[in-house]
């Protein structure tokens, strides 16, 4: 978005604010909890930047920061997110033995399977059914089979039981993943386990791992929903 509105002549800027205490998760928050000086300090173009794709129209996967728990992309298409978080990966095993893992295990989920297995191919893991061959490998898989009653019988403190393994979760098209999912009026059983074992995962990696998210069109609803199922207040770092 900020490349597109600096390509129409817009003057783009970026704000950086503490939100420890979640009272401040949008600039209306923050001036109402903080005041104007607070605003001022956010914007202030000597402050350190983070979203630096004002700058560049394609995703760079070598400047991702790894010392964020939480990447959050919403990107639209033809941004370069494959070939990004290909990189990103890599530099995520440099960060599990940095942190005194051997490796990583990544888990891949996301609404469709044609999705699921170019995923697969991104962070070098196996799909589902391949998986079943060779369960030592990384999944990628659709979330609806992110239970234990599915063909994989998945479980998420099972698939990340390996103490020297960092925990990564990538959670593709999270928006439309989680449609429906958490309506509790209209829930079957099947998608309450779905649920709890995608909570599960959820916080495993929050405690001692990486979550990325993607989405094209993600509110802060799904976001919201995210935080709620790992029980954990940690803001994504957005791109």
């Amino acid at each position: 978005m900020a490349w597109l509105l600096k390509q129409a002549g817009c003057q783009v800027s970026t704000a950086n604010w503490d939100n420890a205490g979640g009272t401040a998760k949008g600039v209306d928050d923050l001036i109402v909890s903080q005041g104007l000086a607070a605003w001022e300090q956010a914007i202030d173009p000597g402050q350190p930047k983070h979203d630096y794709q004002v700058k560049t129209k394609y995703l760079d996967g070598s400047v991702l920061p790894l010392d964020r728990p939480w990447l959050n992309l919403n990107l639209p298409t033809g941004m370069g997110k494959t070939t990004a978080l290909a990189a990103y990966k890599d530099r995520l095993m440099e960060l599990a033995i940095r942190r005194g893992y051997k490796s990583i295990r990544i888990l891949v989920i996301g609404p469709l399977e044609r999705l699921g297995r170019a995923n697969a191919a991104t962070f070098g893991v196996l799909y589902r059914i391949d998986w079943l061959k060779d369960q030592s490998q990384g999944l990628a898989c659709c979330i609806h089979s992110l239970h234990s009653n599915s063909q994989i019988e998945f479980r998420a403190d099972e698939f990340w039981g390996d103490p020297d393994l960092m925990p990564v979760l990538f959670f593709d098209e999270h928006d439309q993943s989680l449609s429906g999912l958490a309506d509790a009026a209209k829930m079957t059983r099947t998608q309450a386990a779905i649920l709890n074992e995608l909570s599960k995962a959820l916080k495993i990696v929050a405690t001692r791992g990486i979550l990325i998210t993607s989405s094209a069109t993600g509110q802060e609803r799904e976001i919201a929903l995210i935080q709620r199922l790992a029980d954990t207040t940690i803001e994504p770092y957005r791109v």
